[in-house]
């Protein structure tokens, strides 16, 4: 017997509203991959040839500023991506499963340049299984099946306790009781209870005895 809460039936026109969003979501998530591709490579080329000349822009960083509305770091951040992207593209990544984001690209720079395409593969296999989108996590995840070296290993665990960490401090809220409305009341008891369970099934592998005999130094 399942111990998870019951889903909540929602209205029909509830769900024909989370089909509609959720159709259009995804249609979206295909052109921010498309895009944010096509930026950095574009601010990588104006930068690398100087076209912002152009503009009469004295600096790419005055380029930054008043053409994008961007600090010279965050672009600079964007275009470390590109060249992250060029490296996966190289080592046989098809350009339609790139990582979508800066902040995935930063976490596949932290590896060694040969074992960026293995290892975004395999999170790509699980984006597939798992029928999700991609998160740091997967990429320290799978780096340390492909790597297990103690850099890996640490950056995993400091982020994932980094999380967790920040997820006790979200919980930290107050509520006014008189006010709750029994629908808003409802969805939060669901939502607490699947919170509840997942901590618990996690304290209980952290506890078990194979878990304890593999940390054992």
């Amino acid at each position: 017997m399942s111990n998870l809460p019951a889903i909540p039936t929602l209205a029909k026109a509830e769900v024909t509203m989370y089909q509609r969003c959720l159709k259009q979501i995804h249609e979206d998530l295909k052109l921010i991959q498309k895009a944010f591709v096509r930026f950095a490579r574009n601010m990588a080329t104006i930068r690398d040839k100087r076209l912002y000349f152009a503009g009469n822009y004295a600096t790419f960083e005055e380029f930054c500023q008043k053409e994008i509305g961007k600090s010279r770091q965050h672009v600079y951040r964007v275009i470390a991506a590109h060249d992250t992207l060029q490296n996966l593209l190289a080592q046989g990544v098809a350009e339609t499963e790139l990582p979508e984001t800066e902040r995935l690209c930063r976490e596949i720079r932290q590896l060694p340049p040969e074992a960026q395409a293995p290892v975004w593969k395999s999170v790509m296999r699980v984006k597939r299984e798992k029928g999700r989108q991609p998160t740091i996590i997967d990429i320290q995840e799978e780096a340390v099946r492909h790597i297990n070296s103690e850099q890996t290993i640490d950056r995993q665990q400091k982020e994932v306790l980094q999380r967790i960490e920040s997820a006790g401090r979200a919980l930290k809220i107050g509520l006014s009781f008189e006010t709750l409305t029994p629908d808003f009341r409802r969805r939060l008891i669901v939502t607490l209870m699947g919170i509840g369970e997942s901590i618990a099934a996690l304290l209980k592998a952290l506890d078990s005895e194979a878990v304890t005999k593999r940390t054992k130094s």
